[in-house]
C-alpha cells in the first residue's frame, strides 16, 4: 500500500546514498493514502526526517520505475508484480536477502507500536544492505554479528562471540549502544573492555585490542537506530575492519516482553550472522 515499509526504506536510503535517486511505491498502493501514524511516530524518532506524506501507485510512478537500475521488494511475491507490470531490470527480495525466516518484514499495519518497530527495522537494514550489494560496496574485511534471540541468551552469545573472534583473529565489538554490556558481565566472561567514542575512531582509527578485549561504548544511546541507519555507522564498521574482521555482539531480538529493532538494523550489514538461543 506504500504506507509503511517502503516509505521508510526510501527515507533511510535516501539519508545514505544522497547521489542516488529512490523512489517507493506499493503493488496495491492508492495514490494520496496518507501514511500509517505508528511509521511517521518511528521515522521521527530515528531521525527520519526526509519521510513522504502520502502513498504513489504504480501507474504514478510507472515511468520512474520502469527506468530504474534496480527494485526492492519486501516479499517474494511481490516480484512477479513487478516483472508483471513491465519492470526487466534486477530484482531484490528482502524476504530472501538473508537465510533467516525471521528477517522478513511482516507488513506493520494493525500492529501495536513495539513490533512496528521490528518489522520497520527490519526494512531499514535489509534495504541498507541490499543497496550496498548492488553498488559493491561491503568492508575491507568480513563482519560477523552474534545476536543473542533474547535477553537470558547474552551470555552464551558473548562466550561465542568471543570464541568467533579468537578462531579469526578478529576484533571484538559490543555493538548495543543501547545496553552496552557491564564491566562485570565482561570480566566473568573472561574479558577487559576498551571503551571508545564512534567520533574518535572515525577521526584517529581504532585502537588495537588483544584477543581478550572486546570494545566497548562509552556512554547509552536513547536512539541507537539514529546511528545504524546513518552513513557514519558504516564509515566505523569500515574503519574496524580496515585491517581485521570484526565480530559484534548485537542487542538481543527480544528484551523481557519488549521486541527490539536494533538487532535486525546491525544484523542486515554483516556479511555473516548467528542467533544464539540457549
Amino acid at each position: 500500500m506504500n504506507q509503511a515499509r517502503s516509505p521508510l526504506a526510501e527515507a533511510v536510503l535516501k539519508k545514505n546514498f544522497p547521489e542516488h535517486d529512490f523512489y517507493s511505491t506499493g503493488v496495491t498502493a492508492i495514490s494520496g493514502t496518507p501514511l500509517l501514524k505508528e511509521v511517521i511516530k518511528v521515522a521521527n524518532e530515528w531521525g527520519l526526517d526526509n519521510l513522504k506524506k502520502q502513498s504513489e501507485s504504480l501507474i504514478q510512478i510507472k515511468e520512474k520505475l520502469l527506468n530504474s537500475d534496480c527494485v526492492i521488494v519486501a516479499e517474494n511475491g511481490h516480484a512477479q508484480i513487478i516483472r508483471d507490470f513491465g519492470y526487466k531490470g534486477e530484482i531484490v527480495s528482502c524476504e530472501s536477502l538473508l537465510p533467516d525466516y525471521m528477517f522478513t518484514p511482516r507488513d506493520p499495519e494493525g500492529m501495536p507500536i513495539d513490533k512496528a518497530r521490528r518489522e520497520l527495522g527490519k526494512v531499514a537494514g535489509l534495504s541498507l544492505r541490499a543497496v550496498l550489494n548492488v553498488l559493491n560496496l561491503h568492508s575491507k574485511n568480513k563482519i560477523l554479528s552474534v545476536t543473542p534471540n533474547g535477553s537470558s541468551d547474552v551470555p552464551l552469545a558473548l562466550e561465542t562471540a568471543h570464541l568467533e573472534s579468537i578462531e579469526r583473529g578478529a576484533v571484538l565489538l559490543d555493538a548495543d549502544l543501547r545496553a552496552p554490556l557491564e564491566k562485570s558481565d565482561i570480566e566473568n566472561a573472561g574479558l577487559s573492555p576498551v571503551y571508545f567514542d564512534i567520533d574518535e575512531i572515525l577521526e584517529f582509527g581504532i585502537p588495537r585490542i588483544g584477543m581478550n578485549q572486546i570494545l566497548v561504548h562509552c556512554r547509552e544511546l536513547d536512539a541507537p537506530e539514529k546511528l545504524y541507519l546513518s552513513s557514519k555507522w558504516r564509515k566505523f564498521l569500515d574503519k574496524c575492519t580496515e585491517e581485521t574482521e570484526l565480530v559484534m555482539l548485537t542487542a538481543p531480538r527480544y528484551a523481557k516482553t519488549r521486541s527490539l529493532p536494533d538487532s535486525f538494523i546491525v544484523a542486515a550489514l554483516a556479511d555473516e550472522f548467528l542467533v544464539i538461543s540457549s
